[in-house]
């Protein structure tokens, strides 16, 4: 299987990260999924919950859906499904660092533009 493509922002100070992860298939999303939990063991992932975003089209079964992320780390994760793309964004911070970076996520989620190439 090939290598689902990542970028990866790093905070300064060890503040936290922000895991940007691009899949075809839910398949690619799991050994994602499981690597985080080994690397953030404290964090433990909320129900999800909808998120409007700007450009998705729900009568076309797109969607965004958000995790929040409590324990020893914080932040949240999107899961952004449009057309055969799916998109996860986790964000985990120290809490000291959360309010600041929690106010941004809604600007970059905005940003997420999705452009099928076959």
């Amino acid at each position: 299987m090939a290598r689902t493509p990542e970028l990866e922002l790093v905070g300064p100070d060890g503040i936290g990260r922000m895991l940007v992860v691009a899949g075809l298939h839910p398949s690619h999303l799991g050994p994602v999924l499981d690597r985080l939990r080994h690397e953030h063991p404290s964090a433990a992932p909320s129900p999800p919950e909808r998120v409007e975003l700007p450009g998705l089209r729900e009568d076309f079964g797109e969607r965004a859906t958000k995790f929040v992320i409590t324990g020893r780390e914080v932040g949240e994760m999107l899961l952004l499904e449009r057309q055969d793309t799916i998109i996860l964004v986790v964000t985990v911070v120290t809490p000291e660092a959360w309010a600041e970076v929690k106010a941004l996520l809604p600007k970059i989620y905005s940003t997420v533009t999705i452009t099928n190439l076959k």
